[in-house]
């Protein structure tokens, strides 16, 4: 494994360097109980009350029907996609996050190609983007509010993440204990601190991706970055799967940083790497199939 740090990862070393030049982290509960850091710098929550939902026909063909659905997280309305092959059977569950910036109408014709092998796929627009509005504050200020008791925008989007989850497990041709998490950047970042909260999710799957690899100590100040970095999330994943898909041309994010997040995850773990001169960032086409044998591999 490549231990050594790049200069490419100098852009996670400034966001580091910001966080830890503002006033004390005070360790804190929200006043639900809902999410919280704990004494390691990790993400803890307690089991979350989905509350209602509202669904919507968005479009429908002779291979699959989507809908629109809004639900309520945290007094913000998220908007996403439910994909869903046409059919009868019981079927598997995807959690679909997008990239930083990408909205769910981005995101949908890869959400089409999965439902297509026959899975239900929601995806959503995340804090700030398409229809879920709002600002998305940088990571100082997101840091300088949660210092003051708020709950962090960054660990609002893990609960959306959780509660995109669990409105999978309501619905009535779902099998609710077949539901997969998978991301793209940010949203693998989401994935997979989210399928570490949650027991019930059967495996996981971030796409060109990686944590901020921070050992930075575990004073308060520290704990909101560990709180949000992949890496110390990766051994409570195990013994679902996971899996990282990976370019090597990729313009964002190393492809040894991401191994240096995997490394840290504990059996059964796959590296899949790919050489696609023509994809930039994110998904790329090529790598369909074999993330569809993943999706495959993890609900056996």
């Amino acid at each position: 494994m490549i231990a050594k740090i790049r200069k490419k990862y100098l852009y996670y070393a400034a966001v580091i360097l910001i966080l830890l030049s503002t006033s004390s982290l005070f360790l804190y509960k929200s006043q639900k109980n809902d999410i919280y850091i704990n004494e390691k710098g990790m993400l803890a929550s307690s089991k979350l009350k989905l509350a209602d939902y509202k669904t919507f026909p968005y479009e429908s063909n002779e291979n699959y029907n989507i809908k629109k659905v809004i639900y309520n997280s945290f007094g913000k309305d998220i908007y996403g996609f439910i994909s869903e092959p046409k059919g009868a059977k019981i079927i598997a569950g995807v959690v679909l996050l997008p990239g930083a910036g990408v909205d769910k109408k981005s995101e949908l014709a890869f959400a089409k190609q999965i439902a297509m092998q026959g899975y239900a796929v929601i995806t959503i627009d995340q804090r700030g983007v398409g229809e879920t509005d709002g600002g998305v504050p940088t990571l100082e200020e997101d840091f300088n509010s949660y210092s003051n008791g708020n709950i962090a925008v960054q660990h609002l989007m893990i609960l959306d993440a959780l509660y995109a989850a669990d409105i999978l497990r309501t619905e009535k041709r779902v099998s609710n204990n077949n539901i997969i998490m998978m991301g793209e950047s940010l949203g693998g970042r989401i994935a997979m601190i989210s399928a570490a909260l949650d027991k019930r999710v059967k495996g996981v799957i971030a796409i060109i991706s990686a944590g901020f690899h921070f050992n930075n100590g575990n004073d308060k100040k520290s704990r909101f970055i560990k709180s949000i970095d992949p890496d110390g999330y990766m051994a409570k994943i195990a013994p679902r799967k996971i899996v990282m898909v990976h370019n090597r041309y990729d313009k964002n994010v190393p492809f040894d940083s991401a191994l240096l997040t995997l490394e840290k995850a504990k059996e059964p773990k796959e590296f899949i790497l790919f050489n696609d001169t023509k994809c930039n960032h994110g998904f790329c086409d090529s790598m369909f199939n074999d993330i569809n044998s993943s999706l495959a591999s993890m609900i056996r």
